[in-house]
């Protein structure tokens, strides 16, 4: 499991450690690395933080039997047996509930992951104003050189 795991051993660097071992449960989990593995900077560490977790409790989903006991002496025992068959009924459907919970958990955090992947992919809006800026100035160039072959052949 913690094969894939590489650590320099002269310069150890924690952060790269913890986004390497990130990536291994992420993969264990959803079968493929996601965003919570990878070093992004467009959102806020928490938002990758906050994914991270998702995706590893996403299917955690429990609810333990707990039946409290009475003091009743002859009728205790038969009202405890009645509390322990109406809470494993309450159970079942707890966790029915529950199993339909947990697809539907899956099925968020993939596409939330999905969406954060094609928006770190998209060019951040500094880089975009740069090549803008560029094409601008690309453009006034080519129009000034336009103009003066237009006067040069008059």
């Amino acid at each position: 499991m913690l094969e894939n795991l590489h650590i320099d051993e002269d310069n150890p660097n924690v952060q790269e450690i913890m986004l390497q071992i990130r990536g291994i449960i992420i993969e264990q989990k959803l079968g493929r690395e996601g965003m919570a593995s990878q070093q992004f900077d467009r959102f806020s560490g928490t938002v990758y933080d906050q994914l991270f977790q998702a995706m590893v409790s996403y299917d955690q989903a429990s609810v333990e039997a707990f039946v409290s006991s009475t003091s009743i002496p002859l009728l205790g025992p038969l009202v405890q047996r009645f509390r322990r068959l109406a809470h494993n009924l309450v159970l079942f459907y707890l966790a029915r509930l529950s199993e339909k919970q947990i697809l539907f958990n899956e099925q968020l955090v993939r596409t939330v992951d999905g969406m954060l992947q094609d928006l770190e992919a998209e060019p951040k809006p500094a880089a975009m104003q740069a090549q803008i800026a560029a094409l601008q100035e690309q453009v006034t160039k080519l129009e000034a050189q336009l103009a003066h072959l237009g006067e040069t052949k008059e």
